[in-house]
């Protein structure tokens, strides 16, 4: 007899594997995502989720969240930028990390801003939304990977009030910035002391729950 814990962990299982194949069949290519985005240029603002920093250098994944979103403020798309992301499975905060790394490469320090709190995914919108709110930005993107827009397409469009417009970036968009120095980055601000990773603050199945958004105060957003 399957017991009552190993059915709500398959059901679980399920609403995950559905969701993410819905997305994936149904959402349309990044090119073209990308193109219906544009129309809304100049972007008030973009949310750019970040990922854990070993301390050394930044991943290959995180560099091209933090390329496209310098292209995007280059090219005039987007007016400011949020870098979102707390110290999460690493004692570094990830959107002081990458902050950092775009003013190296030529964006200036005050149109970008830091979101800290946010430790799963759907927070990194959520926490970034409200910011944007505060500044009565009235457009806002979300820049990050393909995969990872196509993942949160459904939860941008049913839970907030305004739109949120994606932005995946184009890899053959951000290619040139591979061919530029490797900035050196002050890390010392984003360290965090007496740091506990996430895996030993909540079990898998808690940071499951946060990856869908269990722990979002969504009442803020009525």
């Amino acid at each position: 007899m399957i017991s009552k814990f190993k059915k709500r962990i398959f059901y679980l299982f399920l609403v995950v594997f559905l969701n993410f194949t819905s997305c994936v069949v149904f959402y349309p290519s990044a090119k073209k995502v990308v193109k219906y985005g544009l129309k809304k240029a100049p972007i008030d603002v973009i949310i750019v989720p970040g990922m854990p920093f070993d301390g050394k250098e930044c991943d290959e994944k995180i560099k091209k969240r933090i390329f496209w979103a310098v292209k995007l403020f280059q090219d005039g798309i987007c007016k400011n930028i949020i870098f979102s992301g707390a110290a999460v499975y690493t004692p570094y905060i990830e959107a002081r990390i990458m902050k950092n790394y775009a003013v190296q490469l030529g964006v200036p320090n005050e149109v970008i801003f830091t979101e800290e709190k946010a430790e799963h995914s759907t927070e990194n919108i959520f926490y970034s939304y409200q910011i944007a709110k505060k500044h009565n930005w009235k457009t806002v993107a979300f820049a990050t990977d393909p995969f990872q827009s196509k993942m949160l397409a459904r939860y941008t469009k049913k839970r907030f009030k305004s739109k949120i417009i994606h932005l995946p970036y184009l890899e053959d968009s951000i290619q040139s910035f591979n061919k530029l120095p490797i900035p050196k980055l002050d890390i010392k601000n984003a360290y965090v002391p007496d740091f506990i990773p996430l895996t030993e603050r909540q079990t898998f199945f808690q940071r499951i729950k946060g990856t869908l958004g269990g722990y979002i105060p969504f009442e803020e957003e009525k």
